[in-house]
């Protein structure tokens, strides 16, 4: 190891050292985060980053749990939903027209369509 490396290790042990006493002493304070950090004037987002690192949070399993897609349905209204219209135009181009269009805008498509080919 160099001695710049050294010298890097230390003062990065100081800097754990440093940053382990306030969080050992900010959670024996029984005051929020920004109130020790404003009282002992620490910078908020390096406190978090620290603390972070030695409280990390606890694990929680995830598990899944298996939603039969009727319920899926009637929950989003997916299975009410009248089917959208699709024309295929040409083969690379189709136009699909959900309940509720605009008729207007339609009509526009249609002839700008006609006038591309």
């Amino acid at each position: 190891m160099s001695e710049a490396d050294s010298i890097r290790q230390q003062e990065l042990e100081q800097k754990r050292h440093y940053w382990k006493t306030h969080i050992t002493s900010w959670q024996a304070s029984r005051v929020s985060q920004a109130e020790y950090c404003r009282r002992h004037e620490l910078k908020f987002h390096h406190f978090v980053y620290w603390r972070r690192k030695f409280i990390p949070k606890p694990y929680v399993p995830v598990s899944l749990v298996q939603v039969p897609t009727a319920a899926v349905a009637r929950a989003t209204g997916y299975g009410s939903m009248p089917a959208a219209l699709r024309v295929a135009v040409a083969p690379d181009l189709c136009i699909e027209v959900s309940p509720g269009f605009d008729s207007p805008t339609l009509k526009q498509l249609v002839t700008a369509l006609r006038e591309v080919r």
